[in-house]
Formats: C-alpha cells, sequence, structure tokens
C-alpha cells in the first residue's frame, strides 16, 4: 500500500446580493454540512452518475466523506458448453475520501488516478454535487471550490527579486473569514455588491512594497485565490513573471497512518503554514 497524498482546497459559498429572509444569516459552515448530508449525486454526459456518500463526522463541523462516481458496463463472459463468448451487464464504481473542516471551508482531496487524472476535476465535481442540493439552491448561494496554493516559494522569488514591477491578484465574493482585511475583504464585498462572481486587479510601480505582496499573497493562497508577479531577479536581468497557481498544498500521509482524526490534524497545519508561516 503506497503513501496518501492529499491536496488542500477551498470551498466557498458565495452569497448573492439579495437573500431569502430565512437564509440571511445561515452561515457558510452550516450549508456545507446540509449539503453535505444531502448526499447529492448527478450524471454526466459522459455517463457516469457522481455521488457523494460514507459521512463520517468527528464533530459537529469536521468529518469526511467520499466522492465517486459508478458506470454500467461489461464483463465478457465465455460459454464452455456452446463454445461462444458473451458480455454481462455489470455496475462498476470507483470512489476517493474528502476531509473537512467546515469552519474553514478546508477539504482534503486524497489522491486517485483512477477517478480523475488531477485533483482539479474532482474538485469541480464536488462543486457540482454541492451546486445541487435544495439547500444551496434555496439560499441562492453559489459554490466555488478552489485549490490551496503553497506560497514558499511564490514569496521567496518576492523577498529575492532586484525590484517587483507588478502584482496581480484575483478575489471572489466574500466568504473566507481570514481574507486580508486591508484590501482582500474590501475588494469581495464590492465585487458582491457589484453582483459579480469573480474579479482581478493589478497595481504597478518601480519597486513595491515586498512585505505588503507576502502579506497577500498568504490571504490569496489561504482563500484559494491566485498571484502573479512580474519582477527583475537582479538589476542586469530581464523581467520575469511567477506565478502561485503553479504550486499546489498538499500532505502526504503514511500508508500506517488511517485514524482521521490524525489526517484532519494534519491538514490544518498544513493549512495554518499556508496562511500564517
Amino acid at each position: 500500500m503506497k503513501n496518501s497524498h492529499i491536496f488542500l482546497f477551498r470551498v466557498k459559498f458565495i452569497k448573492g446580493k439579495q437573500l431569502p429572509l430565512e437564509f440571511e444569516t445561515i452561515k457558510p459552515e452550516e450549508i456545507l454540512i446540509q449539503a453535505i448530508q444531502e448526499k447529492p449525486d448527478i450524471d454526466t454526459k459522459e455517463g457516469y452518475s457522481w455521488h457523494i456518500g460514507n459521512i463520517n463526522l468527528l464533530n459537529n463541523f469536521c468529518g469526511s466523506f467520499a466522492i465517486g462516481r459508478k458506470a454500467l458496463t461489461s464483463i465478457p463472459q465465455f460459454d464452455s458448453e456452446k463454445k461462444d463468448f458473451f458480455d454481462i451487464p455489470s455496475e462498476t464504481s470507483i470512489y476517493t475520501t474528502i476531509y473537512f473542516d467546515s469552519e474553514i471551508g478546508l477539504l482534503g482531496i486524497k489522491r486517485n488516478y483512477l477517478l480523475a487524472p488531477k485533483e482539479l476535476n474532482i474538485a469541480k465535481k464536488i462543486e457540482q454535487l454541492l451546486s445541487s442540493t435544495m439547500i444551496v439552491r434555496r439560499s441562492m448561494t453559489y459554490v466555488v471550490v478552489d485549490s490551496i496554493k503553497d506560497p514558499i516559494s511564490f514569496i521567496n522569488k518576492l523577498i529575492k527579486a532586484h525590484s517587483i514591477k507588478k502584482f496581480t491578484v484575483t478575489f471572489s465574493g466574500p466568504n473566507p473569514f481570514d481574507a486580508d482585511e486591508i484590501f482582500h475583504k474590501p475588494m469581495s464585498i464590492y465585487l458582491q455588491e457589484a453582483e459579480g462572481k469573480e474579479g482581478k486587479t493589478s497595481i504597478d510601480g518601480d519597486n513595491l512594497n515586498k512585505e505588503t505582496l507576502v502579506q497577500m499573497t498568504r490571504s490569496v493562497a489561504a482563500t484559494g485565490n491566485n498571484a502573479i508577479a512580474r519582477y527583475h531577479s537582479s538589476a542586469t536581468e530581464k523581467i520575469t513573471s511567477a506565478s502561485l497557481r503553479d504550486n499546489p498544498a498538499k500532505i502526504v500521509i503514511s500508508k500506517e497512518i488511517s485514524d482521521e482524526n490524525i489526517i484532519y490534524h494534519k491538514l490544518i497545519e498544513e493549512y495554518n503554514k499556508v496562511r500564517n508561516q
């Protein structure tokens, strides 16, 4: 049995400008728990049926669930008496485990190449499944599941740069509680008021302040957004660029570890490194 790779994602329930009266005070963590417990399923044009199931709550706000797909196939057989081959209809299913913390909006997607070649493909199916639930549709929110980035190598490039000329970040509507107070939250509120779904902004300068950019990078990384920097590595080198999107955050779990409490705490540790280290 091989070690498990678990990738960190952020699930965001973005509220519209106007909500139904009974959902004005509902919290994103409540929506996530209720949506998971509905055990939604969807059919895709590829002929697969995707499902959420196997819910295991560690407490009132965190735990795990399974996401997988099933499909009809046929198994070749041979009739020894007739000396003929024939097919028997069969149903096949593949799934993986998702760990979650509803208070943070944190998801840990366990890698399963048989289910999907990239974890982002699984994330988009989670997004579709949660979006199909009654609680999400009735509360008039929309769901976004984005990859949390490991900002370390990106931040190192910022710190070592001779001069940073341009810095671009993306942002979504208000939801994550830990977004940067100075820029990130106001821009998210502005996006909501304008009834937009996503935004992007850039700043330019001769040599942008690195401390401010590092602070913004951590906020952007933890909330599942992206940052792009254009900078000079030295006084003589041409301008180059780097993207935060190139570095997904993940943990590696030893094959001997099966306790979900241990896995959950390792996910939280990695998240805290992204946001606060």
